[in-house]
């Protein structure tokens, strides 16, 4: 699974964070492809019983996705490299947070999806967080945010779907920025 596990206020109520000891080290979620140095698979997310997640840090190299379901805890992926998804589909129940220092990029179908209504589950992406590598952030024609009322916010040097309203941005009552 992974290097350092750090448990705050337990492992049932408080926060989980998971981090590797070695720089730059590839991060994949629910999948396993050429190139995972740590892999975290469905079952091992979801025994993850804390309150919050969060996945790398700022040393981490990219993060992968595959197809995800993150349970019920508000989690957050941060990497000093890029966050990508080809045709992943992530459902999220709690507040969901991308970190990049570089880019961040879903494409080919890939989605994510809130499973939660009324409860103002937000999604927030953060591409070149450090503000000085250029990243940006990238939703392809086919690829889709929906949220069930909560606010999505996506920030980066660029930006893709560009625009105020972007038809594959989906709030339902919620705000988009």
């Amino acid at each position: 699974m992974t290097d350092t596990f750090s448990f705050v206020n337990g492992p049932s109520s408080g926060t989980i964070s998971m981090s590797q000891k070695t720089a730059g080290k590839k991060i994949c979620i629910a999948i396993s492809t050429t190139g995972c140095n740590i892999v975290l698979d469905q079952n091992e997310i979801i025994s993850l019983r804390g309150k919050m997640l969060t996945v790398g840090n700022v040393n981490s190299g990219s993060i992968l996705f595959g197809d995800v379901d993150l349970g019920h805890k508000e989690t957050k992926f941060v990497s000093g490299d890029d966050i990508s998804g080809t045709g992943a589909n992530v459902i999220f129940h709690n507040n969901l947070s991308l970190e990049a220092k570089e880019d961040i990029s879903f494409i080919s179908g890939s989605s994510f999806e809130a499973h939660v209504s009324g409860l103002n589950t937000t999604f927030t992406a953060k591409a070149d967080s450090d503000q000085t590598d250029g990243g940006g952030f990238t939703l392809d024609s086919t690829s889709s945010i929906t949220t069930r009322g909560g606010n999505v916010s996506i920030t980066g040097n660029t930006i893709s779907p560009s625009g105020s309203n972007p038809s594959n941005i989906i709030t339902n009552g919620g705000t988009y920025t």
